[in-house]
């Protein structure tokens, strides 16, 4: 794994006096160093500066530009600082809770330091912990650009660090909008279903129609959007002309008119166009009326296309949008689908202080320097503790993220996938399908990671919670799969995925890719049409092979889980090379990313080099 510390905070945090010297420190100084004058029985106040230091070893942060990849500081938001008097990690109590203004820029390797004045240190510290925050989002968009957290600080009393904890964001704001929309497909599709004489009709071709409308795939549901209704309905409305004008019976030809006109009909507020195509005679094209955001659905909440389920009982048609308690847990719960994370800095350090002052080009500006004491400002008076006397204070150790990334990239390979009709289509043809990979490549449209915890603690390790999250990150540029060839590199901020048990967990993750071939093609699951979104997913397994290629934190370096191999490390980068042999296994639905019977088809080589690699083939 790549540790992330690209723009890592280098721990320097100089308290810098401004003021005359004065009297000698009590008896609590372990100097005989004057009082700082600020000293109010209690506390010192200083100038703090924090060293912002870019590696000179390119590029190890997390993805492009909205993850600092480029070497670009986005800046630092919610900065807090929280000191100790022993080690945060006995749950000790605090006194204060330190909250220091926002960085925005000017951050570059040759000017990585940032100066605060007047800040108040409680004597006795030794220890403190620190966080801070890179830019969220506020629209929509912006939090898929920039990620999304919810945190909880306490306020500036005496408390313990197991107050501390930080939560990713859902999608969906209300089930009130999401349901008002599957209301309207449900009465939509059901006035179709419901056609007088198609359930029954002798016409084999408007029988088999009907009873693949109806048909829900091996899942247990199928892919209800707004894009793949219109794109199935359009198939029904063109073969009911045909049906139409190859049949010499009547009540036929009556039944099919029937089945074009609940089409075109307004229902349940949906209201669809039909356009006779150019150079075609007899066929048409179908569109939504007008460009209401339910024709959009999900897409329109933010929720990928898959994430709209759709089943059929006795009722007819419905959207499913939980699993049911005790089934298969092959239908995700779309109540569960977060943002990705926003970059977030910790430390957890122990101090070192001084009675001298220090100009702010003294400090080290590199992680390197940083961590050779030897080029720290000299002086014999570093002590461990901030005392009446102090004028600086250091973080021994540097910054990092307190969150991992994942590094994925896509490729085909072949220049022709088979698919899954046979097992889908019972209709005497043994054959599967080829699909010849389109000449761009598959597009690739989202990026989604099971498993993760809801909530994390002071550590941003799982405090216990639920692991029924899964982000999406749908912020990608130019992610192709094409074939034999690698694609460009995603990267998506998720949470370790630290388990306080002996077994780590594997993790399941998805791609969302575009069916931009020249062909409809038949997955796990059911048809999926050119123009419709599908689904592979990939198993990131724990390696078994040690964790000797990691180069972890030296020993006073206060990771947490040290040693412990995981899939997502905070401060490491996970990269997951998917190979994509075949779409046998493509889901026109997103299924349940903790289900272990989901039908992967890959075969998974680990590689440990600069990262955590897994190359993952999709058959």
């Amino acid at each position: 794994m790549n540790r992330i510390n690209n723009y890592v905070l280098n721990g320097a945090i100089a308290l810098l006096s401004t003021a005359g010297l004065v009297a000698c420190s009590s008896s609590d100084d372990v100097t005989d160093a004057p009082v700082n004058p600020t000293y109010d029985g209690k506390s010192v106040k200083a100038q703090f500066a924090i060293n912002i230091a870019t590696p000179s070893n390119g590029k190890t942060r997390m993805s492009a530009d909205n993850t600092q990849n480029n070497n670009n500081f986005l800046g630092m938001n919610s900065i807090k600082l929280f000191p100790f008097s022993s080690d945060p990690g006995k749950d000790v109590n605090w006194t204060r809770n330190i909250s220091l203004t926002q960085i925005n820029d000017g951050i570059t390797s040759d000017n990585s330091s940032k100066i605060y004045s007047n800040v108040e240190i409680p004597v006795g510290t030794n220890n403190f912990l620190f966080y801070g925050f890179g830019p969220m989002g506020e629209t929509q968009e912006d939090k898929f650009k920039k990620g999304m957290l919810t945190t909880n600080f306490p306020s500036e009393v005496a408390t313990a660090p197991s107050s501390i904890s930080a939560s990713l964001v859902p999608i969906l704001g209300t089930e009130n909008e999401m349901s008002t929309i599957q209301g309207y497909y449900t009465t939509y599709l059901n006035g179709i279903k419901d056609v007088n004489g198609w359930s029954t009709t002798d016409d084999i071709s408007l029988r088999n129609a009907y009873d693949l409308f109806i048909t829900i795939g091996s899942t247990g549901v199928r892919c209800g959007s707004a894009n793949a209704i219109l794109k199935t309905v359009e198939l029904l409305y063109n073969l009911a002309i045909d049906r139409k004008t190859a049949s010499t019976s009547t009540d036929v030809q009556t039944l099919a008119e029937a089945i074009k006109t609940a089409i075109t009909t307004t229902s349940g507020d949906i209201q669809v166009t039909a356009t006779a195509r150019t150079n075609d005679a007899t066929h048409y094209d179908l569109s939504y009326s007008g460009t209401d955001d339910k024709y959009s659905f999900p897409t329109n909440l933010g929720l990928p296309e898959g994430a709209a389920q759709l089943e059929y009982g006795e009722s007819g048609f419905s959207y499913k949008n939980t699993p049911t308690i005790g089934a298969s847990g092959s239908i995700l719960n779309v109540y569960g689908l977060t943002y990705p994370s926003s970059i977030a800095y910790t430390a957890n350090t122990r101090a070192k202080a001084s009675t001298e002052i220090f100009e702010a080009t003294e400090w080290p500006k590199t992680v390197s320097d940083w961590d050779d004491t030897s080029k720290w400002p000299s002086t014999s008076s570093w002590t461990n503790e901030v005392v009446a006397s102090t004028r600086s204070v250091a973080l021994v150790n540097n910054i990092n993220y307190s969150v991992a990334s994942l590094k994925t990239t896509v490729k085909c390979n072949e220049a022709s996938l088979e698919d899954n009709r046979a097992n889908v289509i019972n209709d005497g043809n043994p054959a599967n399908q080829t699909i010849s990979v389109p000449s761009e490549g598959f597009k690739v449209t989202g990026v989604l990671v099971g498993g993760q915890p809801n909530k994390v603690d002071w550590q941003f390790l799982d405090n216990g919670s639920e692991r029924s999250a899964v982000i999406y990150d749908k912020d990608l540029t130019n992610i192709v799969a094409e074939s034999g060839t690698e694609s460009a590199a995603n990267y998506t901020l998720v949470f370790d995925n630290w388990k306080n048990n002996e077994t780590q967990d594997d993790v399941l993750m998805a791609i969302e890719l575009e069916n931009n071939s020249e062909s409809d093609f038949y997955g796990v699951d059911g048809i999926i049409l050119k123009g419709q979104k599908f689904y592979l997913v990939a198993k990131l397994v724990v390696s078994s092979a040690g964790t000797s290629s990691i180069t972890w934190p030296d020993d006073d370096y206060r990771y947490p889980k040290k040693d412990i191999t995981r899939v997502f490390m905070q401060d490491y980068t996970t990269t997951a090379k998917l190979n994509i042999n075949s779409l046998k296994n493509a889901y026109s639905t997103i299924p349940d990313l903790r289900s272990v019977e989901l039908q992967l088809g890959l075969s998974v080589d680990l590689e440990w080099k600069t990262g955590l690699t897994y190359d993952v083939n999709i058959d």
